[in-house]
């Protein structure tokens, strides 16, 4: 059994997963809101036989972004002048989100688009990445764990600063032992569309 709900914003997959459905998904119902908005690119759900549960699918659902923009906890701007305060902040939300929807979710992005979004990075330096990787290991287990950025592949696949600075962050993450399972590469292609040929010689790139 399976339910679409291509193209909903967020309060409108609450409603529906919520009035009706929502002793599918009772975490995710009762979550905070922020959890909720950022389940995105939610698509709809189906039972998993080998979980013997329903699970959400999304195409991505992140942790955060790193960034003051889009980051909207309560209160974590009133201590961004404070790291211990913040770093400590920002591992109680993943393993907070991570840990209640680790039933329903499998899939997570924990850190997204570093090149841009990096407020938070900058202040709490880059071990911090790997620390944000392996408390998400740490509150959900079996979930796939991911970094993701975007103009690497579209662009005409010309953006080397943004290529470079994903790969480096990329070894970075391994080298340091964050326990990354897959990588992300988003597609938002435009009128200058990346030749087959550029893809191809991009995914191969070490």
């Amino acid at each position: 059994m399976s339910l679409q709900l291509k193209q909903t914003g967020t309060p409108a997959l609450t409603y529906l997963l919520c009035s009706g459905t929502g002793s599918f998904f009772p975490e995710f119902c009762t979550a905070p809101r922020i959890y909720q908005e950022e389940i995105r690119a939610l698509e709809g759900f189906y039972y998993d036989i080998s979980r013997d549960k329903y699970v959400l699918m999304a195409l991505m659902n992140q942790i955060f972004w790193p960034s003051w923009k889009y980051f909207h906890l309560p209160g974590i701007e009133e201590v961004k002048d404070d790291p211990e305060v913040l770093g400590q902040m920002v591992l109680d939300h993943i393993a907070d989100e991570a840990g209640t929807l680790k039933d329903m979710v499998f899939e997570w992005t924990v850190l997204n688009e570093p090149f841009t979004h990096h407020d938070l990075i900058d202040v709490l330096g880059r071990d911090a990445m790997v620390d944000w990787f392996k408390a998400a290991r740490q509150a959900s287990p079996e979930g796939k764990l991911y970094v993701n950025d975007f103009s690497i592949l579209s662009g005409g696949g010309l953006d080397l600063g943004h290529q470079d600075h994903y790969s480096e962050t990329i070894q970075f993450l391994i080298d340091n032992g964050a326990p990354v399972d897959g990588i992300g590469l988003q597609g938002h292609f435009g009128d200058d569309v990346t030749p087959p040929e550029r893809v191809y010689q991009l995914l191969l790139t070490d």
